[in-house]
């Protein structure tokens, strides 16, 4: 009889309409300091995202191509994960964890953010 409300959580999990599949993305992020060019990031990943009625969640990995100005490009490593809730019909909140190896660190970057469709 323990199991029995895991069973019906399952359950009323599995009930709700989803859609999940994997997919492609391709990124150029390209940089300036005032009008001075720094450098590209073109990130190339496979990811997999979960959607139902309210939730989307994601995480998606790939090389990463990395062209600063004047040096050449190198290879790393990226990836991220997300979500975002539709509290209502208008409104949306987010979030995003990102990360790219580098040669000496690796970098870090954190997104949260809400979206207001009017």
């Amino acid at each position: 009889m323990k199991g029995l409300p895991s069973l019906a959580v399952l359950g009323a999990l599995c009930a709700i309409p989803a859609h999940a599949g994997p997919y492609l993305s391709v990124e150029a992020n390209s940089g300036w300091i005032g009008s001075d060019y720094v450098g590209n990031t073109t990130e190339t990943a496979l990811g997999y995202e979960l959607t139902t009625d309210a939730l989307t969640f994601y995480g998606q990995a790939g090389p990463a191509f990395v062209s600063p100005k004047d040096s050449e490009t190198t290879m790393e490593f990226a990836g991220k994960v997300g979500a975002s809730v539709a509290a209502t019909d208008n409104v949306t909140f987010y979030t995003e964890l990102a990360g790219i190896t580098g040669d000496d660190d690796n970098a870090y970057a954190g997104k949260l953010g809400m979206k207001w469709a009017f």
